[in-house]
């Protein structure tokens, strides 16, 4: 099915037309980040709509679990090191899609999940307030650490909340 008649499919979940919208441009950034060389003409996605990550956690993209839709927000950290400290960062995203992409006819696929990313606005309550941005990229799906649960704040338009008193 082409992007085009995605976008037109009303049977079809917006998050997924997001994802498919955003999802050339997200790639292309991928590509050029981590140097990938592929066969235009010949590379493809397969696309996923559930994947177990290292930490156990399921990642979903499905519009329909148990009767509802279930895109899941996770974490990816990254370390810095120097000779004196060691700084931890975090990043908030929603995955939009989970995707095998196959560059070249026996190279092997690489994971990779189209994530829409949230903004870190300050912390209240104890937990991370987010705001969502327009900025979507592919990363690696092993660079994801963990699903996190974000929680819309209410009475507020596009905030959200890291709850880190779930578990």
């Amino acid at each position: 099915m082409a992007v085009s008649q995605i976008k037109q499919d009303d049977n079809i979940h917006h998050l997924y037309k997001e994802g498919f919208d955003n999802l050339l441009n997200g790639f292309d950034e991928f590509i050029m980040e981590n140097d990938v060389i592929y066969n235009n003409e010949f590379g493809y996605f397969k696309i996923y709509s559930t994947v177990a990550i290292e930490s156990t956690d399921i990642i979903r993209t499905t519009e329909s679990f148990y009767g509802n839709d279930w895109f899941s927000d996770i974490v990816v950290f990254s370390s810095e090191k120097t000779e004196k400290t060691e700084k931890t960062s975090m990043w908030y995203g929603k995955a939009l899609l989970l995707l095998e992409f196959f560059p070249q006819d026996l190279s092997e696929p690489i994971n990779l999940v189209l994530v829409r990313w949230y903004n870190e606005i300050d912390e209240v309550y104890g937990c991370p307030r987010l705001q969502l941005t327009d900025q979507y990229t592919c990363i690696y799906l092993d660079s994801v650490d963990m699903s996190v649960h974000i929680v819309p704040r209410n009475n507020c338009e596009d905030e959200y909340f890291v709850n880190r008193y779930v578990f």
